[in-house]
């Protein structure tokens, strides 16, 4: 999955939410449709870094891939166990905060 992926898919899932909502309020305007577009879009975004934890415990990931390996980060390689304790990489922080960011830019 890439990034371009990604924010179709917040588009087609929290922006279309916006815009039934938009419809439902009987509210057509072209500017206001575009703001719900770019809302959708991060709030989707978002919606993938909150549930993070949760994918990567049932072994799935949402994160992109040109992400992960632009900062040299391999899915099955997330959680390192040391001292039978679970530690997330510290490159992975850095594919949050850039994926984070890229939400930010929709705002």
């Amino acid at each position: 999955m890439s990034i371009e992926e990604l924010e179709v898919y917040a588009e087609n899932t929290r922006s279309l939410m916006l815009y039934m909502t938009l419809h439902l309020l009987q509210i057509d305007n072209v500017q206001v449709n575009l703001a719900a577009s770019h809302l959708g879009r991060a709030l989707g975004i978002c919606d993938i870094i909150r549930k993070t934890p949760y994918y990567l415990a049932m072994q799935r990931g949402y994160i992109p891939n040109d992400l992960l390996l632009k900062h040299n980060v391999f899915f099955d390689r997330i959680y390192e166990k040391q001292g039978g304790h679970p530690k997330v990489m510290e490159e992975f922080y850095d594919v949050v905060l850039e994926l984070a960011s890229y939400a930010k830019k929709h705002l």
